[in-house]
């Protein structure tokens, strides 16, 4: 009687639990996440780190002139001959502190070089989640916080973005390779090992654990979960004080799309031939900005009906078409992989069912929390990070006083301050070119671009030579095409410059009131010119073109307003204002 009593007990208990574990897993979980889906975010991070390293540094030298300072105008370089004068002066740099000197230290161009080699070798290891993980993500934030601050005038928003999500893998630590890693590889044959030891020895044991899958939850989880849609909330936030999001406006999208800015051209067209559709195209935008980012950390993690991954999907999706209509590389992609992390465990053991959970680098037990110094350490840096982003998000939104006016986050990199086309697209865009003028002209270049060598002037067009690496009479301009080119405002600037990073660089570039204060436009302008000079004369002597030499270069510059929503038409995108803002600068 007192079995079947016990027994009885037991059952009871086993259905209040059970019964507890379903009310538990209906409830929003977003301090939960799959091994798996932590793993494939480290594998797609790596993946995008490396392929930021090789588009900032794809022209060569002349990209990688952004990176390194000396004190010389351009006239002569201490820098090494092999490498061409630097772009920016060591002191132009928004980052004042001691801190930020040391930490954004651009130095010579082999110190650059240096820190892009550590930087790829430090992307590959994290990728692999090798051993000393710990200390391996801790380096490559470090590193490539460095690259993204000592130029910051070749990045967006989604720097901040990718450096925030990296700084949480940090304090995720051992979680980050618990599954598809170098780690949980061997751990995994350890197991195995120690588990035929004991069955050889008579003992029992559990093969079937399920090595690789399971959920785990920490301060640094909740934090890295949390920053995605704290991101969105930012960004939607600051729109609320505009009115192009707002209806009855709702024109964003087509300014988005019309701008000189990050466009591309057949979006542009359909734009100014649909208006209309794209103030549908805005008001979903916003919503699945608002709802899509909300549900993601709404929604339950654990349970055979977690439907996490649907809005993670969606976002993706989201993400992808804009990029399909915008030139913003890293900011769609980036966005689009942090939707991994959302994936719940359902959705990967039926992705995954035909391994059975037992896939080779699935290895890495979800083992007890531990007690070591550096578990507690790290639990506290977490729980530190997860406070100051919720605060200084919510100064940011004015819900609450930023007593430290966010000098922490400034200090460590770690900001809240989300823009994304906010309050109102920008109207009014600076567009130009890069033009090297030539003298004496290149000899017979009557045979193959229809010149002769006897025209007045001969120039090159450098964003073109630079951007196809083809210095040939296919980036040289005679009088007719230089003329059209000033008479003509591009339809899809983005696609004329060497890459969008330089894109983004020039349309901060022509600004005065630039900071520091003593680094004006023309004083930018002057250093970049002569960096210019040297690519296009080292190119020169490359193309065996010794008589001829690029003796000075003009950056030229027209201010190109977007045609209003009312007047949209299919032929009319820009309309010319002001005068041309002309810089030469001699070699």
């Amino acid at each position: 009687r007192f079995l079947m009593r016990d027994e009885l007990m037991s059952r009871r208990r086993q259905k209040a639990e059970a019964r507890a574990d379903v009310a538990m897993a209906s409830l929003p979980q977003p301090h939960r996440l799959d091994v798996r889906s932590l793993a494939s975010f480290r594998i797609l991070v790596s993946l995008f780190l490396l392929h930021d390293l090789y588009r900032r540094l794809e022209h060569g030298r002349i990209d990688l002139a952004w990176y390194y300072s000396d004190s010389s105008d351009g006239s002569s370089s201490d820098s090494p001959s092999y490498f061409y004068p630097a772009v920016l002066d060591a002191a132009d740099s928004p980052h004042g502190s001691p801190v930020h000197k040391v930490w954004f230290y651009r130095g010579s161009p082999y110190v650059a070089c240096a820190i892009f080699a550590v930087t790829a070798i430090l992307t590959i290891l994290y990728g692999l989640g090798t051993q000393h993980f710990q200390w391996i993500s801790v380096l490559l934030w470090l590193c490539v916080s460095n690259i993204q601050n000592k130029s910051p005038h070749l990045g967006d928003g989604s720097e901040s973005y990718s450096r925030n999500m990296l700084l949480w893998t940090c304090c995720c630590g051992p979680h980050m390779t618990r599954a598809w890693s170098v780690n949980s590889y061997y751990e995994k044959k350890q197991m195995i090992g120690a588990s035929k030891k004991t069955e050889d020895e008579g003992g029992s044991t559990n093969r079937d654990n399920r090595i690789g899958s399971g959920v785990v939850s920490s301060y640094a989880t909740l934090g890295i979960s949390l920053q995605v849609p704290i991101m969105y909330i930012g960004a939607v936030h600051r729109r609320f004080s505009g009115n192009m999001w707002l209806y009855p406006d709702l024109t964003a999208v087509y300014y988005a799309f019309n701008r000189a800015f990050g466009t591309r051209q057949y979006a542009a067209d359909l734009a100014r031939q649909f208006p209309q559709v794209t103030r549908a195209m805005t008001a979903a935008g916003m919503a699945a900005e608002i709802s899509l980012p909300l549900l993601l950390i709404l929604a339950p993690c654990e349970g055979k009906s977690s439907r996490r991954h649907i809005p993670a999907v969606l976002l993706a999706l989201f993400h992808m078409s804009l990029y399909a209509a915008m030139s913003l590389f890293n900011w769609q992609f980036f966005s689009a992989i942090c939707c991994v992390l959302f994936v719940p465990p359902v959705a990967w053991d039926n992705w995954l069912g035909t391994f059975k959970g037992s896939l080779p680098w699935s290895g890495g037990r979800i083992s007890p929390k531990s007690a070591t110094l550096q578990a507690k350490v790290r639990k506290c840096i977490s729980a530190f990070f997860l406070f100051y982003m919720l605060y200084n998000a919510g100064g940011n939104y004015g819900i609450i006083a930023k007593h430290d006016d966010g000098d922490i986050g400034e200090f460590l990199r770690f900001n809240q301050w989300w823009v994304m086309y906010g309050p109102n697209v920008g109207t009014v865009d600076k567009v130009g070119m890069m033009i090297g003028v030539i003298d004496p002209p290149i000899e017979g270049m009557n045979d193959e671009g229809g010149m002769t060598n006897t025209q007045a002037v001969q120039r090159v067009d450098l964003m073109k030579a630079i951007r196809t690496n083809d210095w040939s009479s296919a980036s040289i301009l005679d009088e007719t095409e230089y003329a059209k080119m000033r008479q003509e405002l591009p339809g899809n600037m983005a696609s004329r410059f060497p890459s969008w990073r330089w894109e983004v660089a020039m349309k901060d570039w022509i600004k005065d009131d630039v900071k520091p204060a003593q680094f004006t436009r023309s004083k930018r302008s002057v250093r970049l010119g002569k960096t210019l000079c040297a690519a296009a004369n080292d190119a020169f002597l490359q193309y065996g073109r010794k008589g001829s030499s690029v003796v000075s270069v003009e950056l030229t510059f027209w201010t190109a307003r977007t045609v209003s929503f009312e007047k949209a038409t299919i032929d009319h995108r820009f309309d010319r204002i002001g005068k041309d803002l002309i810089i030469s600068v001699d070699c």
